[in-house]
């Protein structure tokens, strides 16, 4: 109960904190960004409180998140995203590798700017340990305030992946040794608290389920079967009317109560058409 309580007070010190970043974010000035640096101040007391710190640490943690303030939509407060690599061998095992923290765990990372998570987790096998693999299927995702863990928010991504090349070399800033070993036999002591990603690589790699989970917050529950597969789903053509039935449906009640003319309309219609169509 205690442990839950404390979870939930971590998670929502990160929250407060991230709202107030966003709000200076936009407001910079005037009665509302002085109500948010009052939020920013008492999150960064509670965070202190939570480590049992004292108040020159509170201090040190509100000016660091108010340093990390950006303006406009850069300033916009996140969740972080990462991807993760289930890879196994022709003797299925999984490749796992050794934390500079002490700990096991698969290879991991956050995402960079400009590339797909896709690329990012083959980079990341690349980088940490020398390995060319190659992501064949997303399994998972794994949200880190359902595992539960008192940490930054993150949405992991898990690519189950095969190898195609290089050579094994653990990067001494990465990885303090790495290896492959079965399933029912990993290494010790593990990464974090979550272990249901254990559970979807022996689903995806020994008994070939094909679908990530539908629920991706937290893994929960199994996907649900397709009736039709795509190729047997009847085809809708793109037509002008079928254009404008959309445009209206996302605009929903903008549409209905704007004075739009009828010539105004099939404008708008003529330019969503062409738009989708790529002309």
């Amino acid at each position: 109960m205690e442990t839950d309580l404390l979870l939930e007070l971590a998670r929502f010190v990160e929250r407060i904190a991230a709202i107030a970043r966003t709000g200076l974010a936009f407001k910079p000035d005037g009665y509302d960004s002085e109500r948010y640096e009052e939020l920013l101040k008492e999150a960064a007391r509670v965070h202190a409180a939570l480590a049992e710190s004292d108040a020159e640490a509170a201090e040190a943690v509100r000016v660091k998140w108010r340093e990390s303030v950006g303006s406009g939509y850069e300033g916009y407060v996140t969740t972080a995203v990462g991807v993760g690599a289930i890879v196994f061998n022709d003797r299925d095992e999984l490749l796992m590798m050794k934390r500079p923290s002490g700990r096991w765990w698969y290879p991991t990372g956050f995402c960079d700017v400009g590339i797909s998570p896709a690329e990012n987790v083959a980079k990341e096998v690349r980088e940490e340990l020398g390995l060319i693999v190659r992501p064949t299927r997303l399994v998972g995702i794994v949200d880190s305030l359902k595992v539960p863990a008192v940490s930054r928010h993150i949405y992991s991504l898990l690519f189950e992946c095969v190898i195609e090349g290089g050579e094994m070399a653990p990067n001494p800033l990465e990885a303090l040794e790495a290896g492959f070993f079965p399933l029912q036999a990993l290494p010790e002591p593990l990464h974090g608290l979550d272990r249901k990603w254990i559970r979807l690589a022996r689903e995806f790699h020994f008994e070939k389920r094909s679908e990530a989970p539908r629920s991706g917050c937290g893994l929960r529950g199994r996907a649900r079967p397709r009736t039709r597969s795509r190729e047997s789903r009847p085809a809708h053509p793109i037509t002008m009317q079928s254009c404008s039935a959309s445009f209206r449906l996302l605009c929903g009640r903008r549409w209905k109560q704007a004075q739009v003319s009828g010539t105004a309309r099939q404008s708008l219609d003529a330019m969503c058409y062409a738009k989708i169509r790529g002309v």
